[in-house]
């Protein structure tokens, strides 16, 4: 906690006198702190497969070490390399444009009241309709290919990206955007002194949840149409009830949403607390 300090003036000395409270700051925990909790989690989530795959004794259930292993050996298969390079390619493609076209249209309706009253209502009403209903439309007009699937994961992000700064724009204080009136700021002035530190912090929490949405919608649009991909070598241990080469799959489909859904969570995590309104 920090004291209350004194403010200083070389001009005038009575301002010297004056005492002027600091608000008190919370100490950032450590790293170690905040990685502990996860870290335990996951020995305990171990211990507990390790003793479940034991006691079975059985090819349907393999040990953690035996999924390891399996893991060392997809990645030494070119085939499973190719289409792990294609998944990341396509969910990345699919994530930028989502990022870009979400934040757009909801700056450019949130701008318009009257757009902003029925162009959300639509969205709504659009997000409750499951993509996979949809599955036949994007097969008719796409066909079978990888266009196919970047639209199918654009299709499970673009709405939620597009609320969350469709909400933000709505939560810009009033106060500030009659005190730029008042003083005449100009437009582009307006748009990166108060609006786009007002909708920052949205914007990247926006970016987190639509990450996850966009490699679902990905993954399963590998599943159910693709020729390559993460979700083709999944349906096929499936086929197969490759029990080791699933739960390997699962493993590094776990680790490819896990670390860029963490760094964008930092990324949130700091504008939030600079760009806090």
């Amino acid at each position: 906690m920090t004291p209350a300090t004194l403010v200083g003036s070389k001009t005038d000395p009575l301002l010297s006198r004056v005492r002027v409270p600091i608000a008190y700051t919370r100490k950032k925990p450590r790293p170690t702190a905040t990685m502990l909790p996860p870290a335990v989690v996951g020995v305990v989530l171990l211990v507990i497969w390790q003793i479940i795959a034991t006691l079975a004794d059985s090819d349907l259930v393999p040990t953690p070490a035996a999924v390891v292993v399996q893991t060392v050996e997809n990645f030494q298969d070119p085939d499973f390399l190719a289409n792990l390079l294609s998944t990341i390619k396509l969910v990345t493609i699919a994530y930028v444009v989502t990022v870009v076209l979400g934040t757009v249209v909801g700056f450019a309706v949130g701008t318009v009241p009257f757009l902003n009253h029925v162009v959300a209502l639509s969205l709504f009403v659009l997000y409750a309709i499951p993509n996979v209903v949809l599955f036949p439309i994007f097969l008719l007009f796409l066909g079978i290919t990888e266009t196919t699937q970047i639209a199918f994961g654009f299709a499970h992000g673009f709405i939620p990206m597009t609320l969350v700064v469709l909400a933000a724009m709505n939560t810009i204080p009033q106060t500030r955007l009659m005190l730029a009136a008042s003083l005449r700021v100009p437009t582009r002035t307006l748009f990166w002194r108060i609006t786009v530190p007002s909708i920052l912090s949205s914007i990247t929490t926006g970016m987190r949840i639509s990450f996850g949405l966009v490699f679902i919608g990905v993954v399963l649009g590998e599943m159910l149409f693709g020729q390559a991909g993460l979700g083709v070598e999944l349906v096929l241990d499936i086929s197969l009830g490759r029990m080791g080469d699933i739960i390997s799959l699962v493993f590094v489909i776990a680790v490819i949403a896990m670390v860029p859904t963490g760094l964008l969570r930092a990324l949130e995590v700091r504008t939030t607390g600079r760009y806090r309104l």
